[in-house]
């Protein structure tokens, strides 16, 4: 088996894949929501900084607003532990096979 330099790496077509093509995507979906997600709360969070208005109620908003991310965030982060668990299955699953 040939070295690879510090320069160079396997291509990710040249890794063996050890779980289903589908995983890949999945997770890709959850992880770009989970983005999406952060950037729309980030933005939120921006504009009440910004606001003038007494402190108590963006304290209050904010809170609101942490609720909302917490809420959105919760599917997509089970669906990732679903997918982890699945890829960690058939990952043990391929190495049983091979011994």
């Amino acid at each position: 088996m040939p070295k690879l330099s510090l320069v160079e790496s396997p291509t990710p077509s040249s890794l063996p894949r050890s779980y289903p093509e589908d995983l890949e995507p999945a997770i890709q979906a959850e992880l770009a929501a989970l983005a999406e997600i952060e950037r729309h709360h980030e933005v939120l969070c921006a504009r009440l900084n910004g606001w003038t208005g007494p402190q108590a109620i963006r304290e209050r908003l904010l809170h609101g607003l942490e609720q909302d991310r917490q809420e959105q965030r919760q599917p997509h982060v089970l669906r990732l532990g679903d997918l982890h668990q699945r890829m960690i299955a058939t990952m043990l699953r391929d190495r049983r096979a091979l011994h």
